[in-house]
């Protein structure tokens, strides 16, 4: 439903007197003309002063017309799913992630009118939609539960829409991202949160989050920072290993619990160029709620060597400073610089490589090069 509303900054007794008094001076200025005009003519000077003197009027006023515009829209409910590995663990006859399949197809869930819409989403490391007709086919494979990203995604999704209410099924085992409390109450609408699993804290060690270089050099030493989640654990010693392939390249001991969260930074040297595969591993306890979360694997892309270049500058300048600092900076580069002297020959008493020793660079950069006084034979 639309509605119009116009409003003036001045007050409106005001602006229709002043609209009244512009019409009667228009009436008093052209009741008589000299020399005198027709009638007609007089009535459409009359009616062109007055509609220019109410057109100023109403400038001055201010007008400001506001349209708006009603719809009515369902209260949204959306509704998360936890589909974490430790969702597969079974308390009692059925798994947790079969309780929380048997919980949405509760006709209450089934609703969707004009009076209520439940939307669903599941949730591990990531947010995706989902449709309660494929329940059956779903599977509780996530390496992780990361609440706190799940309801900021809700949060930034629902910004201009009607959502009422969270409904959060989860078994309370939250091993990734930040305490997901603050976030909740930013919210601003009612969480209901439906609870599958045991009360009871379960020991549970988790490789939440690994962080290095999608891309590096062969011999090039990596560092590899990881985050490990522990619950039911008290400051009690891990070992925490880096492989490759089945190859052990680094490991780190590490207490764990109190706080949950623990980092450790661990390093590889890649030795072969090609996509390596490496897998970040901490011990299975026998009373751990899952082992599936004990590792993660990560891929990077190793090259054969950093871009090799040949930089020549026919004399030392700001410039050439300037540009084989910022190369240096580059970790990925390899340069080899040479500066003319103003006879022959190079600074430093460096030796020009051999033709030969050429084909190994990338990139040649010739600053100001050959200089003048170089014959084009010394150049060859």
């Amino acid at each position: 439903m639309e509605s119009f509303n116009l409003t003036f900054s001045g007050s409106v007794i005001f602006f229709l007197l002043l609209a009244i008094l512009s019409i009667g001076f228009s009436i008093y200025v052209y009741r008589r003309t000299n020399p005198p005009v027709p009638r007609w003519l007089r009535i459409f000077l009359t009616t062109l002063r007055a509609l220019a003197l109410l057109i100023i009027v109403f400038l001055i006023f201010e007008p400001l017309l506001n349209i708006s515009y009603t719809r009515k829209e369902a209260p949204i409910v959306a509704v998360l799913l936890d589909q974490s590995a430790s969702m597969s663990l079974g308390d009692h006859d059925n798994s947790r992630g079969e309780i929380a399949k048997q919980i949405l197809r509760n006709p209450l869930f089934q609703k969707n009118d004009s009076h209520i819409k439940f939307d669903y989403y599941r949730f591990s490391t990531a947010i995706t939609s989902f449709n309660t007709d494929t329940l059956d086919s779903l599977k509780f494979t996530g390496d992780a539960t990361n609440l706190t990203e799940a309801v900021r995604k809700i949060s930034e999704q629902y910004v201009d829409k009607n959502l009422k209410a969270l409904v959060l099924i989860s078994d309370g085992i939250f091993n990734s991202g930040e305490n997901p409390a603050r976030i909740v109450e930013d919210l601003g609408i009612p969480v209901f949160p439906i609870s599958v699993g045991e009360p009871t804290e379960q020991k549970d060690l988790v490789v939440s989050h690994v962080l290095t270089n999608q891309v590096t050099y062969v011999k090039n030493r990596v560092p590899v920072d990881v985050t490990i989640f522990a619950r039911g654990f008290d400051q009690q010693k891990i070992k925490i290993n880096l492989f490759e392939g089945k190859k052990l390249v680094d490991s780190k001991l590490v207490r764990v619990g109190n706080p949950p969260e623990s980092k450790v930074r661990l390093y590889f040297t890649p030795e072969k160029e090609g996509l390596r595969k490496y897998i970040v591993q901490v011990p299975v306890f026998r009373d751990e709620l899952t082992p599936l979360n004990n590792s993660k694997s990560f891929y990077v892309k190793v090259l054969k060597s950093k871009t090799k270049i040949l930089y020549l500058a026919g004399s030392p300048d700001p410039d050439f400073e300037f540009i084989r600092r910022a190369l240096k900076d580059d970790p990925n580069v390899e340069i080899n610089e040479f500066i003319a002297k103003k006879t022959t020959g190079f600074y430093r008493s460096k030796i020009f490589p051999a033709p030969d020793s050429l084909k190994k660079y990338d990139l040649f950069i010739l600053q100001n090069f050959p200089p003048r006084q170089y014959k084009t034979s010394v150049v060859a």
